[in-house]
């Protein structure tokens, strides 16, 4: 898990898989990287041709 520190100070987790063009995966309002296995194994199967990160949304999962 990696993170980054928003201009407000929110801490931002987030998952990252592969290497290419950039995709960025935004979950459901209610979900999580721990919980979204789907969006998961997604960004598994796009890791071959693209760099995906796979973030917890504000307030959700690991992110404050």
């Amino acid at each position: 898990m990696l993170n980054v520190i928003s201009k407000d100070s929110t801490k931002i987790d987030y998952d990252k898989y592969g290497e290419g063009p950039v995709i960025i995966m935004v979950g459901g309002a209610f979900q999580h990287r721990a919980i979204d296995e789907n969006m998961s194994h997604l960004a598994e199967l796009l890791a071959p041709y693209f760099y995906v990160i796979h973030y917890d949304r504000r307030g959700r999962g690991d992110s404050g």
